[in-house]
């Protein structure tokens, strides 16, 4: 709705940006949860930065998390976002990577 989240970039195998398409990091999470959230010094600043949630967070809560934030934490700023199940598996695996020291 009203260009939120943007379309998903679409290029050809090889090129550049195929190879942020095909790296660990969902669509999802460049496509929503960029604009609130930084990972390597990239993205917004609204949320807190994501560096180091696998060392705060495990996979349980960060999937209710994703599921319903405000079930979470009630007044919580994060909406919820109505990721389907698959997204929020590939965003918990992902953001489970997340690290100090790992690669964004």
């Amino acid at each position: 709705l009203n260009g939120f989240p943007p379309a998903p970039t679409i290029s050809m195998p090889g090129s550049p940006a195929s190879a942020s398409v095909q790296s660990s990091r969902p669509v999802a999470f460049d496509q929503m949860c960029t604009a609130c959230h930084a990972v390597g010094g990239r993205g917004g600043t609204i949320g807190p930065a994501l560096d180091d949630v696998a060392t705060r967070r495990d996979a349980e809560y960060l999937g209710r998390w994703l599921h319903d934030p405000a079930a979470v934490k009630p007044g919580t700023r994060m909406p919820n976002l109505h990721l389907t199940d698959p997204q929020v598996a590939e965003l918990v695996t992902y953001l489970g990577t997340l690290r100090p020291g790992a690669e964004p």
